[in-house]
C-alpha cells in the first residue's frame, strides 16, 4: 500500500452549537441555554 494513498483518521468535526429556548417559570423571559450550560434565568436568576 502506497502511503500516498493511505487516509488516515479525519479529525473529529465540531459538534454545532445547538441552543435551546428556555421560558422561566417565574418571570416567563425567554432565555437561551447552551449544552452543559446551567438552567437559570438570566433576568431574575430563577
Amino acid at each position: 500500500m502506497n502511503r500516498e494513498q493511505y487516509q488516515g483518521p479525519s479529525a473529529p468535526q465540531q459538534k454545532s452549537t445547538q441552543q435551546m429556548h428556555y421560558l422561566c417559570a417565574d418571570c416567563g423571559v425567554e432565555n437561551e441555554i447552551k449544552p452543559k450550560e446551567p438552567l437559570r434565568c438570566k433576568e431574575c436568576g430563577h
